[in-house]
């Protein structure tokens, strides 16, 4: 992956997925492991960039790897430069999000909350959501609220 480490600061390359399905984004909750005090936080599903992998590659990768899905990459919506603090170093990220659809049976689509896996309404305050430890990515429609 596409990543320089230097001392407490750290670049990487990026790609995401912004999937809508009914005014609905889907997003992923990104806990460390039980050890750790970072605060989960969500993220659009996605993952850093293999060198030699061009990003179309590296996002449908990616989706197979997370969702176990295949989709459809239908373009690039975005690039963004992105500064943060996350696990003890200070990130510059270079993230490319592509508009993502997927497929008509998708279990996304379900909502049926298969193990490992939830997909549901969130309220639109940060402050509400719950969260909790999972060995496996939680992914959730967060927006809009349900009515």
């Amino acid at each position: 992956m596409l990543v320089f480490d230097r001392g407490e600061q750290r670049f990487c390359y990026r790609v995401a997925a912004v999937i809508v399905d009914r005014g609905r984004v889907l997003i992923q909750l990104v806990e460390e492991g039980p050890d750790t005090s970072e605060t989960p936080f969500y993220c659009l599903p996605g993952g850093r960039v293999e060198h030699g992998e061009t990003a179309l590659e590296c996002i449908a990768r990616e989706m197979r790897e997370e969702l176990e899905e295949e989709v459809q990459v239908e373009r690039l919506l975005w690039l963004v430069e992105n500064f943060f603090a996350h696990a003890g170093m200070t990130w510059h990220e270079i993230g490319l999000y592509f508009l993502v659809s997927l497929a008509e049976g998708s279990r996304f689509l379900a909502s049926d909350g298969q193990k490992g896996l939830e997909v549901s309404q969130l309220p639109g305050e940060q402050s509400r959501f719950q969260t909790r430890r999972s060995s496996t990515p939680r992914y959730e429609w967060p927006w809009p609220r349900a009515a």
